[in-house]
């Protein structure tokens, strides 16, 4: 078996890309076991996944003080509110596949901002839409829109109070990579706007447009906060493979495989995210 992390820069994209690919060297019968042991992972996952979204995704919605009281007990509770291990899911797939938004707002000529909103957005093909429906459904915010022009799909969380319940997930369970700082520049921003006692100063705006210009695409700085620390767990682990690992298989030699790709600036969650497979995945003698 070969686990290793990579860097090249596509083409196709803006930044540097870095994987974590596994391959597996296969000649003859053992190819094929190793074939039919990946797809029987991944027949596993998949049905691990569906079968997680049923038990721990419910139809009912959640409130601020069911949430504080699931953070606090970590219990999957009666009536539907997601346990433990859901909203690690959860934050796991955000790492993947979410935004945080920091978006103002300019009157007529555009000469000056008088207002912002916040949005959280989780962006998938609309083949997965059933999945954001889960979302929704479970946390009791947001909306999905469907654009079947671009055959894409949108959860977005765009209302004070239901960023609110999105805030006291991401607090309890931290994102791990970068966007771990996009979220503290978001969470920052949205509570410089609605906790002021007065109308929007001119300071204000100044330090929350400050806060948009470096957020996303427009960050410059990726040090992590000194007390910030990696957690891997399954769930969570589930969730940004769901929204970041593909599997495919090499035709020349055949090889079987499996890969995480991320940007170039999370290397060192990549290199945690390697640590914990060698040390959690039970290698066994038709894996080496």
């Amino acid at each position: 078996m070969l686990l290793i992390i990579l860097l090249s820069n596509g083409p196709c994209f803006v930044y540097s890309l870095i994987s974590l690919v596994m391959e597996f060297n296969t000649f003859g019968a053992k190819a094929l076991l190793l074939i039919l042991k990946l797809i029987s992972c991944v027949c596993s996952a998949l049905y691990s996944i569906i079968a997680f979204q049923r038990r721990f995704f419910s139809s009912s919605s959640i409130s601020l003080s069911d949430m504080k009281d699931t953070l606090e007990v970590g219990d999957k509770k009666e009536g539907g509110v997601p346990s433990q291990p859901a909203l690690q899911w959860f934050v796991g797939f955000s790492e993947g596949e979410a935004c945080f938004k920091i978006k103002p707002k300019y009157r007529g000529d555009k000469s000056k901002v008088h207002s912002f909103s916040f949005e959280f957005e989780i962006h998938i093909h609309i083949d997965d839409k059933d999945l954001l429906y889960h979302i929704r459904d479970s946390l009791g915010v947001g909306n999905v829109y469907l654009r079947e022009k671009n055959n894409s799909c949108s959860y977005i969380v765009g209302n004070e109070k239901g960023i609110r319940v999105l805030l006291a997930i991401f607090d309890k369970y931290k994102l791990n990579g970068i966007k771990y700082l996009d979220y503290l520049d978001f969470k920052k921003a949205f509570n410089l706007y609605f906790d002021r006692t007065g109308g929007l100063t001119d300071g204000i705006r100044s330090d929350i447009l400050e806060l948009y210009d470096g957020i996303n695409t427009g960050r410059s700085n990726f040090n992590m906060p000194s007390d910030h620390e990696v957690k891997i767990n399954p769930y969570w682990l589930l969730g940004l493979i769901e929204g970041e690992g593909s599997f495919y298989l090499r035709r020349d030699p055949i090889r079987p495989g499996f890969q995480i790709l991320l940007t170039a600036t999370q290397e060192p969650l990549l290199i945690k995210i390697k640590e914990y497979l060698e040390n959690n995945l039970g290698f066994d003698f038709y894996s080496c």
